[in-house]
């Protein structure tokens, strides 16, 4: 799988324009082996189509598929631009990264960045940056939380809260983000009852990466008079677990912590304390109740290369054409929505040629914005099909 790696990191580097950055990039790009020298004009080609901002302070200038026997070997150039560079609409970017890809191998890299730029400050970091392993950290998700659905285990067979105890701190060791004296804290202390049944633990003790582990027991049982049932482990090495915590309050003020025990799967469950409350569903499932005037449209992507960031931002431009709010799932995939009018988050989403993606409006041209949006989709979203 293709990495980002420090010797693929320029640092301090610096650029009048845009067009010089790409170039300069494009100069790196070759000197590495990646291209030919004819790759910087795909380069320039595919930001006159659309540009290559990504969010927070971070571009992806690469080439366009007519460039592709340009290209000598998949790799990558990342170079940081202390002072800043002008990218269009007012979007000032810090960090470049250079993509050179004779096949979709790359989509892994921008899927993951997509996963890593709502980090706080990443802009500031980015500029400030002195050493090029904290791009890695950055980049890689190594600074960010670690809470997906290696981290759940649902219906445990234990009967008793020291059992539950050790099997939240054996989950946070198991996934590497503690170490024996974080399981030590986690299982001397004592959890907070917070309501139905849900429970909270912390530990800030040999943290490896800031992380949660949440345990839910096959059946309820009681402790000291207090129903039991599901544990949620918090390793804390930083603020990023706030986010999480901060819809756990959410839930526990509109009384729905019991959402958490009723939960079908690890992707419900946690899409419960993302960003995105609904469930993700098969392709297959009833589509869940809507709120008055809602609509739902599912469309096959039809983009050979899927949904990199050229199709995706024309599928965001179509989107926010309507003011009307967008969310879509990757039902092929299983994700939970996402905010529609974020290309990142559209990025992330990982979706794939014939990948089943359902598109939920709400607002008074819902169905007009959804039909808009399976044609552009169905036209190919700027590429040839």
């Amino acid at each position: 799988m293709l990495k980002i790696h420090t010797d693929n990191i320029s640092l301090g580097a610096s650029a009048a324009d845009k067009t010089a950055a790409i170039r300069l990039i494009a100069n790196k790009l070759s000197d590495a082996g990646f291209v030919k020298s004819g790759y910087v004009d795909g380069m320039l080609a595919r930001e006159q189509q659309s540009s290559t901002y990504l969010g927070n302070a971070i571009a992806i200038p690469h080439g366009t598929t007519d460039t592709r026997d340009q290209v000598e070997q998949t790799g990558l150039q990342l170079v940081q631009f202390p002072q800043g560079v002008d990218w269009g609409e007012g979007n000032i970017v810090y960090l470049a990264i250079g993509i050179a890809a004779q096949s979709d191998e790359h989509l892994t890299i921008l899927r993951q960045l997509t996963r890593v730029l709502d980090q706080d400050n990443l802009d500031k970091k980015l500029k400030d940056v002195t050493d090029p392993q904290v791009i890695v950290d950055l980049l890689s998700g190594n600074a960010s939380l670690k809470f997906d659905t290696d981290c759940i285990v649902l219906d445990f067979p234990v009967s008793n809260l020291i059992q539950l105890q050790a099997v939240g701190a054996g989950q946070l060791k198991q996934t590497g983000i503690i170490g024996d004296q974080g399981i030590t804290e986690l299982m001397s202390a004592t959890p907070t009852p917070l309501n139905d049944g849900v429970l909270l633990s912390s530990s800030s003790q040999d943290v490896q990466t800031s992380g949660i582990s949440i345990i839910r027991a096959q059946q309820p049982f009681d402790h000291d008079g207090l129903k039991v049932q599901t544990l949620i482990s918090v390793a804390t090495k930083d603020d990023k677990a706030k986010p999480v915590l901060e819809k756990l309050v959410e839930l526990l003020n509109n009384n729905q912590l019991s959402k958490l025990n009723e939960a079908k799967d690890n992707n419900e469950l946690l899409s419960l304390l993302s960003d995105n409350t609904a469930p993700a569903q098969a392709s297959d499932a009833p589509a869940q109740d809507l709120p008055e005037g809602a609509e739902q449209e599912v469309v096959k992507l039809k983009n050979p290369h899927g949904l990199h960031a050229r199709p995706g931002a024309v599928l965001v431009k179509a989107i926010k054409e309507y003011d009307v709010k967008i969310t879509v799932e990757n039902l092929t995939e299983g994700t939970g929505p996402v905010n529609g009018r974020s290309l990142m988050k559209v990025i992330g989403l990982g979706a794939q040629y014939n990948h089943e993606l359902r598109f939920t409006a709400e607002g008074e041209n819902a169905r007009q914005a959804l039909d808009h949006i399976k044609e552009a989709i169905n036209a190919g979203l700027g590429e040839k099909l």
